[in-house]
C-alpha cells in the first residue's frame, strides 16, 4: 500500500505539471492582450510596455512558465492584474466560502441519496419506490440554472421565506444547497437503488436471514457495506465538483467563492487568476482521487493493491 501511495503521488505530480502546461499555453495562444483590456485605448505604447514589464509578459513563455511553477511550488500564485491581491489570498477567501456552501450541499445530497435509494430499493416495484425515482430523475434532468431560478422566485420572491443572494447568515445557504444538492442527490439515489438490489440478491444476504436477523441489521450490516464501493466513487466524484466551486450556483447567488471567482477571471483574462483557479482545481481532483483509491480496501478486503 505505501508503495501504491508513493506511485500515485508521483502520477499526480506529473498530472499537476501537465495541467499548468496545457492552461498556460492556452491562455497565451489565444487572441486578446490583458494589457490592452486594462489600459484606455489612448494609453502611449510606452505606458503599454511598461506595463507589460511590470508584469513580466515582456519575457519569453518558456521563462514565463517555469517562473509561474516555481513560485507556484513555493505557494506564490502571483498577484491580479486587476484585483491587484494575490492569487492565493483571493483563492482562500474564495475558498472559505465554497467549503462552505460545498460541504453543506454535499452533506444533503449523500443523505437524501443514500436514504432514498435504499428506500426505493427495500420497497422495489411498489408506490414509493416509483415516486422516489421519478423525484430522483427530475433531479437529475432538471438544469441547475433552472432550478436555482425558479427557487429564488418561489422561495424568495414570493414568500420571502430565504435570501435570493449573498450569505449573511445560515438561512443564505438553503437554497444554493438545495439547487446544487438537487442532481448530486438524484444520481445518488438512482446509483445506491442499482447497488443496493445488487446486494440483497446475494446468497450472505440470504443466510443472514435465515439466521434470522432483522432486516434493518441485515441492510445497514451487509448490504450496505457491500455496496459501498460504487458509492464511494460516485461521492468522490461529486465533492470533487462540489469543493472546486459551482460556478453558476455562485454566480446566481452572488456567492464570493472559487467558481464565482473564476468566472470573473475568465471574463476580464486575468491570467494569473486563471491559472490559480485551474491549479487548485486539479490539484483537488489529484487529492480526492487518491483518496477514494485508498478507501476502496479499507471498505471492502476483497479490494487488493498490486
Amino acid at each position: 500500500m505505501v508503495k501504491y501511495f508513493f506511485k500515485r503521488l508521483g502520477q499526480a505530480l506529473i498530472v499537476l505539471i501537465g495541467v499548468t502546461l496545457v492552461t498556460f499555453l492556452l491562455l497565451n495562444v489565444i487572441p486578446g492582450d490583458p494589457v490592452a483590456v486594462m489600459l484606455d485605448k489612448n494609453a502611449t505604447p510606452q505606458a503599454v510596455e511598461n506595463l507589460r514589464h511590470e508584469w513580466g509578459l515582456d519575457k519569453p513563455l518558456p521563462v514565463q512558465y517555469i517562473n509561474f511553477v516555481l513560485n507556484a511550488f513555493r505557494g506564490n500564485l502571483g498577484t491580479s492584474y486587476f484585483e491587484k491581491t494575490p492569487v492565493m489570498a483571493m483563492l482562500l477567501s474564495g475558498l472559505s466560502a465554497t467549503l462552505r456552501l460545498g460541504g453543506i450541499a454535499f452533506i444533503f445530497s449523500a443523505l437524501i441519496g443514500v436514504v432514498c435509494g435504499t428506500l426505493s430499493a427495500v420497497f422495489r416495484g411498489k408506490l414509493l419506490d416509483r415516486v422516489l425515482m421519478i423525484i430522483a430523475m427530475l433531479g437529475i434532468s432538471l438544469p441547475v440554472f433552472w432550478i436555482a431560478i425558479v427557487l429564488q422566485i418561489i422561495f424568495g420572491l414570493k414568500l420571502r421565506w430565504f435570501p435570493i443572494s449573498g450569505i449573511k447568515d445560515l438561512s443564505g445557504y438553503i437554497l444554493p444547497m438545495v439547487a446544487l444538492g438537487s442532481t448530486y442527490a438524484g444520481s445518488m439515489a438512482r446509483l445506491v437503488r442499482t447497488s443496493v438490489l445488487e446486494a440483497i440478491s446475494q446468497d450472505y444476504v440470504k443466510t443472514a436471514r435465515s439466521k434470522g436477523v432483522s432486516e434493518a441489521v441485515v441492510i445497514i450490516k451487509h448490504v450496505m457495506r457491500n455496496a459501498a464501493i460504487p458509492i464511494v466513487t460516485l461521492s468522490g466524484t461529486q465533492i470533487k465538483s462540489i469543493l472546486t466551486g459551482s460556478m453558476i450556483i455562485e454566480t446566481i447567488f452572488s456567492i464570493s467563492g472559487i467558481g464565482k471567482i473564476a468566472i470573473n477571471a475568465i471574463m476580464v483574462r486575468d491570467i494569473p487568476v486563471i491559472q490559480g483557479t485551474v491549479l487548485y482545481t486539479a490539484a483537488l481532483f489529484v487529492v480526492i482521487n487518491l483518496v477514494v483509491d485508498l478507501l476502496y480496501g479499507v471498505i471492502d478486503p476483497r479490494v487488493r493493491v498490486s
